[in-house]
């Protein structure tokens, strides 16, 4: 049997690098054209096309972010200056009245209207000639004549009554007096009488100079709520009956007759400047 020799492989050699040579795996890095444009250089001075310019304050501008104050009219009314010199606000003016007859008795009274503002001032005559019959020269039975006012009180009510006559139109000498709704009589006062000068001690006055006058004044405190009668007469007529009509009576018990002024008023009123 023959023998076979192998044969004897000779590996290849590995190829040689050339270090010169180009690697043709290796992607060529491009190549930078020195005559291509430059980037644009940046001027730090010039302003940015892209961006928006910011707004630019003028200075002499309105600033539409501030209101304006109001303009003040020179010419506008200036406010009411208050006078010093003018006189105080008057108090409020009494209300006057006049005496409507017959009003002799409790059932005819005249009503009178009190409130806590003003005082209330009636004129009214001591002369009742709504009888025919009597002749205005008859003085003495015209003295009979009685006027009786209504007025309405609360308990502890002051009221002050205070009666005026004109000297030398009137010659009444006056009586004044309070009666219950029942007729009894509560007050009266025929002459008034006060004293000036003199000191008041304890409610009592000292000295001064004692005063009296035909004009009638009184002051009547009311016991309870209810309806209370002013009544005005000629003195010495006291002691009628304010239920029955006075001119009932023959004979004369007054001895005057004339007009008058009446003030009812509540002793925080101002006076009514009549009386």
């Amino acid at each position: 049997m023959a023998t076979l020799n192998p044969m004897k492989m000779t590996a290849a050699d590995p190829p040689v690098t050339d270090p010169t040579a180009a690697d043709p795996t290796a992607a060529d890095p491009p190549v930078t054209d020195s005559t291509a444009a430059d980037p644009p250089v940046t001027d730090p001075t010039a302003a940015d096309s892209t961006a928006a310019d910011p707004p630019v304050t003028d200075p002499t501008a309105a600033d539409p972010t501030v209101t304006d104050p109001p303009v003040t009219d020179s010419t506008a009314a200036d406010p009411p200056v208050t006078d010093s010199t003018a006189a105080e606000p008057m108090a409020a003016e009494p209300m006057a009245l006049m005496e409507m007859e017959p009003n002799d008795t409790i059932l005819s009274a005249n009503e009178i209207q009190l409130d806590s503002s003003s005082p209330v001032v009636v004129f009214g005559e001591i002369q009742d000639d709504l009888d025919p019959l009597l002749s205005k020269n008859d003085v003495d039975l015209f003295a009979n004549d009685v006027d009786l006012f209504a007025v309405e009180l609360n308990k502890d009510d002051i009221l002050l009554a205070d009666i005026d006559t004109e000297t030398g139109v009137s010659s009444l000498n006056s009586v004044l007096s309070v009666f219950d709704i029942n007729g009894n009589l509560l007050a009266q006062n025929d002459d008034n009488f006060w004293v000036e000068g003199g000191v008041t001690v304890g409610g009592v006055t000292v000295g001064g100079d004692p005063r009296t006058e035909n004009d009638s004044f009184q002051e009547f405190k009311a016991p309870e709520d209810g309806t209370y009668y002013i009544g005005v007469s000629s003195s010495p007529n006291l002691n009628y009956d304010p239920n029955d009509d006075p001119n009932d009576v023959d004979s004369p018990i007054g001895r005057s007759s004339g007009s008058y002024l009446l003030e009812l008023r509540f002793p925080d009123m101002t006076e009514s400047g009549l009386i």
